[in-house]
């Protein structure tokens, strides 16, 4: 999804793609191993896949078709054994 950022000159503009993309998950990936420290990287993937939001405008677009979801992530590594 677009996001505003900082350009070369003191400008912003829009940015969109995976460099857009990989902050985002990257986040979501360190709030959920600093809760749940005990969770392997691979359990931490598995969470983010199967917590996020799939929508029509990711669909081939992304592995999952799907959009990060902070909430849903966290509420999913709840219940994932180590």
């Amino acid at each position: 999804f677009p996001s505003h950022d900082m350009l070369p000159g003191n400008n912003y503009g829009y940015s969109s793609g995976t460099s857009m993309a990989t902050p985002n998950v990257s986040g979501v990936a360190a709030m959920v191993m600093g809760y749940f420290p005990q969770l392997k990287p691979t359990k931490v993937k598995k969470v983010l896949m199967d917590s996020a939001m799939k929508t029509y405008l990711l669909r081939g677009k992304t592995a999952s078709g799907a959009r990060v979801n902070l909430k849903q992530a966290l509420r999913k590594a709840e219940f994932v054994t180590p």
